[in-house]
């Protein structure tokens, strides 16, 4: 696998660097009767593109079980927190991840309903779900989630 670019709106790309994926991808639940796990993403809006640049890994307070997770340590957002401090504010919160006990990825409805209730309009929020084989991207933009596919993968 190398680095993911992805198309949304036109002019906007993506861009998730092959070496954050891998370390992503670490996180596969295999066997499926693993529990899932999830963090928040961490990057770079550079208008009108967005830079993944880390995630954060799961935490001994958040609830991981076999067809959900939730985030609960607060570990996650002082993450958000020291790379906006330490970037010069420009690294900041760009949206989750978690994984699913599945060979294709997907959201579940339970995913949709959270995401919709939860994520900020105010910018967009990139979205992945880890899955066995493969893996769900997609963006929260506008009101709206909307799955990506890879344009290029240099």
């Amino acid at each position: 696998m190398s680095d993911l670019i992805f198309l949304f709106n036109k002019n906007s790309y993506l861009l998730i660097p092959k070496k954050l994926m891998d370390s992503l991808e670490q996180y596969r639940q295999e066997p499926s009767s693993a529990t899932e796990k999830g963090g928040v993403l961490i990057g770079l809006y550079r208008t009108p593109h967005i830079e993944v640049t880390q995630f954060t890994t799961p935490k001994p307070e958040d609830i991981c079980k076999r067809n959900s997770f939730t985030r609960y340590s607060k570990s996650h957002i002082e993450t958000v927190m020291h790379s906006w401090q330490n970037s010069n504010s420009t690294e900041t919160y760009l949206g989750e991840w978690h994984t699913h006990p599945e060979k294709d990825a997907y959201p579940s409805s339970f995913d949709l309903n959270e995401w919709r209730k939860n994520l900020p309009r105010d910018r967009t929020k990139v979205l992945i779900i880890i899955g066995q084989n493969n893996n769900w991207y997609g963006v929260w933009d506008e009101g709206v989630i909307k799955s990506l596919n890879p344009i290029f993968a240099s």
